[in-house]
């Protein structure tokens, strides 16, 4: 009997499983959503994947909008004012679903805290809708499920799904064709009532025996111990039944049952949003069978291999084994107040043999506090009563393993760190260190990083090309300890040539005796390296005339240029640009126009004055100097003040005043230069006439 049981139940739990996920999957591809009607409302089922405000899904949809029109309508209108999605955090998901679901996909996702599961949410895992079909509380923790309660029974409607992004985009902007009613009050899936059960006492277990289905449909079975009380799912999974076509019958077994108490049993064909067929009740009274001594817990002490428990051996010939019991804190520490068994799990795979009196717990979480019970199992598989709680806390004093097969890749402007993860259980994070190339002066450059975590990338502003940087990874566990250093690996990012900003605060004077000096402010673009300034003349019209004149690289707190390689007659034009280290100039600045004024020319020396049948004749020695395009004479005598009474070329050296009265005349002569600029004036000379 008892093997038969066990195979129905095993064959159960696999026909179930695949129907599940057959259904989930076709469901999935075909509508991406399902409305199901349920009791006072009609449940639409979101068979995509989770989506979430924070998600990290390349496609980034923040939720789902759901919307409905009466059958033979075309009008239809948004039902949820905010998209539907995910619970805000890793806490409130947890809380949503239960302790016990958590705990199931935890263990089914092979993580070891919710966090990582919401990691998966947001990460748009459709893997997650499986167990969302069959659960409400996980569907709506996993935002893949909306009830719409406003809605009469009877009435049929339509619906159809969007998914909608942050900035209000929706995957679909009309409705789809072929979409299916649903019947307000109707459910989807037919259900029919179980005609044949029957409870029966085996031992210390009780045995429920319900007609078989085979149409796929879930079945769960509920108890009381009073026939008017309240009924309780004892099940954890919903119940499939068998494929063997040889059975007849679905087998319940209920090992938590009481001597000298009466049970009451119904078992109610069910579907996920709550609709439900229950079958006649059926009763057993147990009897006052005698069940096994209850172990002891003696100590526990923290191993590197886990936490081992010792306890004392009962001595009791129909003893085959033991079960270890752990109560997991998955959010808070555990209490010793409300404790009941359901709050336990096993953590034995396989029964402990009845002459081992040690067990060591590797999958307990190094800090985490626990409460742990044993009982003792005899050859009728009747239970001892489980043993007063022991608490318990494990600490891992073992450092984990460097982390391996660390690589090094250059991006633009960053370098992406990759790694193994440590196949340590109890590894709580990775920390990443940077050098400049390999010495000691390692600085920390990540934050605490998750387990799941073994990609970083450094994109501090500080890095450059110039220089290879060395990369090391830490590991730590949840005792705090921490690993050596992974081996360094190096790598320089790359950097793309970006054009600096132009340099608008060029200007400048001239100086007749030095040049031109140059002036610009401080470049604060972290793109310039340097400066080239352009000159040309400025009666040159052709462009190509403009020549670099002056490249440097900055110095901080100098910033002008002397131009002395200038024509003293000239005028000059200068523009300048700022430029990278690769050399990739800005575009110019405003051109700057300096005038090349020239120095003064020495005044004409030994000037005389000879009388001529005219007059007067001034003369001067010969001047050389570049730019000399003539002489001015100037007059003054002692009635009138001095004023240019002629001009000469630059060639001639005397000049013929006509006199017509007499009195003291005074000569100054001044060169000219072709600018129109007069240099330095002669000695003033006179002469007196007295009579003609």
């Amino acid at each position: 009997m008892k093997e038969r049981i066990i195979y129905i139940v095993i064959v159960g739990l696999f026909v179930f499983l695949n129907s599940a996920v057959s259904f989930a999957q076709t469901a999935q591809k075909k509508y991406k959503y399902v409305p199901m009607s349920a009791p006072n409302r009609i449940t639409v089922m979101l068979l995509d994947y989770p989506l979430h405000p924070q998600t990290t899904h390349p496609e980034k949809w923040v939720g789902y909008y759901v919307y409905r029109a009466e059958q033979g309508s075309t009008n239809f209108k948004r039902m949820t004012n905010e998209p539907v999605s995910a619970q805000k955090d890793a806490l409130s998901m947890a809380q949503k679903m239960g302790s016990k679901a958590i705990n199931r996909i935890m263990r089914n996702l092979k993580v070891k805290n919710y966090d990582a599961v919401f990691k998966r949410v947001l990460a748009g895992d459709s893997s997650l809708v499986i167990p969302a079909m069959f659960n409400l509380f996980v569907a709506e923790a996993f935002g893949l499920c909306w009830h719409d309660t406003k809605t009469e029974k009877g009435k049929t409607y339509l619906y159809y799904v969007t998914k909608v992004k942050a900035d209000g985009t929706e995957s679909l902007t009309a409705p789809p064709t072929n979409i299916e009613p649903v019947t307000a009050g109707v459910p989807q899936l037919p259900l029919t009532k179980i005609n044949y059960i029957k409870a029966e006492l085996v031992g210390t277990q009780i045995y429920v025996t319900y007609q078989k289905d085979d149409k796929g449909r879930i079945r769960n079975v509920y108890r009381s111990e009073d026939s008017l009380g309240t009924y309780t799912q004892i099940n954890d999974l919903p119940l499939m039944s068998n494929s063997d076509p040889n059975e007849k019958y679905d087998v319940f077994p209920d090992s938590l049952v009481k001597p000298n108490s009466s049970y009451f049993y119904v078992v109610a064909t069910e579907d996920v949003v709550g609709n439900a067929l229950y079958s006649d009740t059926v009763s057993v009274k147990t009897k006052n069978f005698r069940t096994p001594p209850t172990p002891t817990i003696l100590r526990t002490e923290s191993t590197t291999e886990g936490l081992q428990l010792d306890w004392e051996i009962v001595d009791n010939a129909s003893i085959v084994g033991y079960r270890l019991l752990r109560r997991d804190a998955t959010a808070n520490t555990p209490s010793l107040q409300d404790d009941k068994d359901n709050l336990y799990n096993e953590v034995s795979t396989v029964m402990i043999a009845p002459s081992d009196t040690t067990y060591i717990d590797a999958t307990a979480t190094s800090g985490m506090p626990y409460f742990y019970k044993i009982v003792s199992i005899d050859k009728y598989g009747t239970r001892s009563p489980t043993s007063i709680p022991f608490p318990a806390r494990y600490f891992n004093k073992r450092a984990p393993v460097s982390p391996s097969n660390v690589r090094a890749t250059p991006l633009m402007r960053a370098i992406k760190i990759v790694w193994s993860p440590n196949k340590e259980k109890d590894v709580s994070g990775y920390q990443v260190y940077r050098a400049y190339r390999d010495n000691e002066n390692r600085e920390l450059v990540s934050e605490y990083l998750s387990p799941l975590d073994t990609v970083f990338v450094d994109s501090s502003k500080t890095l450059s090309k110039k220089i290879s940087f060395a990369y090391y990874i830490k590991a730590l566990n949840q005792s705090e300890n921490e690993s050596p250093f992974s081996k360094p690996v190096f790598a320089s990012p790359l950097e793309e040539k970006i054009k600096p900003q132009p340099m608008n605060s060029l200007s400048g004077t001239h100086n007749p005796f030095t040049g031109n000096e140059l002036k610009w402010s401080e470049a604060y673009d972290i793109e310039t390296a340097g400066v080239r300034i352009y000159r040309k003349m400025d009666a040159t019209p052709d462009t190509s005339a403009w020549k670099v004149i002056y490249e440097e690289s900055i110095t901080r707190g100098k910033f002008t240029y002397l131009d002395t390689l200038i024509k003293p007659d000239e005028f000059y034009l200068y523009k300048m640009a700022a430029m990278s280290e690769d050399s990739l100039e800005s575009d110019f600045s405003e051109i700057l126009r300096l005038g090349a004024t020239p120095s003064s020319i020495q005044a004409p020396q030994e000037v005389e004055i000879d009388v001529t049948e005219r007059g007067l004749k001034v003369s001067w020695t010969p001047v050389i100097a570049g730019g000399l395009a003539k002489f001015a004479i100037y007059r003054r005598t002692n009635k009138e003040s001095s004023k240019k009474i002629a001009e000469v070329s630059a060639g001639m050296y005397s000049y013929e005043d006509a006199i017509k009265e007499k009195g003291t005349y005074y000569y100054t002569i001044v060169p000219l230069h072709k600018s129109g600029k007069e240099g330095d004036a002669s000695q003033e000379v006179s002469y007196q006439i007295k009579s003609f």
